[in-house]
């Protein structure tokens, strides 16, 4: 049971005692084996009785060999800094690795469990942290702003909850229908369960942080999109801008260390990616062909990412080279639709078929139906 705690624990204490295991590479290979060990027997071997709790095993273990290798190869530990409170509470500055103690067991740990590198100099956003540019009037104001946030996330609680539970009524009580209403069920009802499960975990732990532990609101920023990002159905904006960005750090720094930029990074993405997933399919069912079909899916979606993109220039082209003309712009927005939805029809079922996710789903059923509640109502 305590196999799967192993990965983050000796990542943390590698990073804690920094000045033994970073003085020579030895010692990191000696660390990132033992990481990677035993994730590799927790997810061949998964401890719990649960699919949901196995696949997260799964997930969390593979995602930690990653997750290691960011850390322990590619940071510079004594180099990067994260954003901290100045002691004065007047503004912030920049902390890099603390000396021994308290203050840099908090260092550590903010690095080793914030895989979206929030508050940190390595991950900066492109308009920078605007808590640097805050005057101490705008600090207090920010802190006048908690109310607001723990309202924000009991209202994602809420959203979230609502979608877990619709997702379990449509993968169950829809599972008679014919094709193709079945498998479009099954699309919408496998997507909300998983917006449900994470978004519903990242509001209770900024609810956590943020209520109880007064830790400040910009450090949870929102996970996904706006559904508006999906309205011309290219996959680029699916996974670009409306899925969540949790992991997309940790893949992009080794991505960018390993193969050249442009296309060859977006699918080294996707490859860890389906690594990733793979270890959590095997691990939450032990289905080998269930685990085939979700590499498949995730190798699927940088060759359709190319693919649309290719095919709207070539549209393009033949429409004349431009796309100024309302029934040019018209034209480009139903092959992007078109072609996105034949995409996802046809490709997104490998993942919401698996063995390991269908079971997920299915075993977890909210204690009160919101669902039943609205249907009693009605009826």
């Amino acid at each position: 049971m305590l196999l799967p705690f192993v990965p983050p624990a000796v990542l943390l204490c590698s990073t804690l005692f920094a000045e033994i295991v970073y003085w020579s590479i030895l010692p990191r290979l000696a660390v990132y084996i033992a990481i990677s060990a035993s994730a590799t027997a927790s997810i061949f071997n998964p401890p719990f009785g649960n699919a949901l709790l196995n696949y997260m095993n799964g997930f969390f273990s593979s995602w930690y060999i990653v997750w290691a290798a960011n850390i322990l190869f590619l940071y510079r530990i004594r180099e990067i800094k994260r954003l901290r409170k100045s002691p004065n509470k007047d503004g912030y500055h920049w902390e890099s690795l603390p000396p021994l103690g308290y203050t840099r067991l908090l260092w550590t740990l903010d690095l080793t469990t914030n895989f979206r590198g929030i508050g940190w100099e390595h991950a900066t956003p492109k308009g920078g942290y605007a808590v640097l540019n805050e005057s101490a009037s705008d600090a207090a104001d920010h802190l006048h702003s908690r109310s607001k946030c723990i309202l924000k996330q009991v209202a994602r609680l809420m959203i979230a909850y609502t979608a877990i539970d619709l997702s379990h009524h449509i993968l169950v009580d829809w599972r008679f229908i014919s094709d193709p209403f079945f498998t479009v069920a099954e699309i919408i009802g496998t997507a909300l369960f998983i917006f449900g499960f994470i978004d519903g975990l990242h509001a209770s732990i900024a609810l956590l942080g943020v209520g109880l532990l007064s830790d400040e609101p910009w450090r949870y920023p929102t996970l996904f999109g706006k559904v508006t990002d999906l309205k011309r159905m290219r996959l680029k904006d699916l996974w670009g801008k409306l899925w969540h960005d949790l992991f997309k750090n940790g893949f992009l720094t080794v991505a960018q260390s390993v193969v050249s930029p442009g296309p060859p990074v977006l699918l080294f993405c996707f490859l860890l990616s389906s690594f990733v997933h793979a270890a959590a399919s095997y691990s939450g069912s032990l289905d080998v062909r269930s685990t085939a079909w979700m590499v498949m899916f995730f190798i699927a979606q940088p060759v359709g990412v190319v693919a649309q993109g290719l095919l709207t220039v070539w549209v393009k082209d033949a429409l004349g080279g431009s796309k100024s003309s309302p029934l040019n712009q018209a034209v480009l927005h139903m092959v992007d639709v078109v072609v996105g939805v034949v995409l996802i029809y046809n490709v997104f079922p490998w993942m919401s078929r698996d063995v390991a996710v269908r079971g997920s789903v299915l075993s977890y059923e909210v204690p009160w139906s919101v669902v039943d509640y609205v249907q009693a109502l009605c009826g």
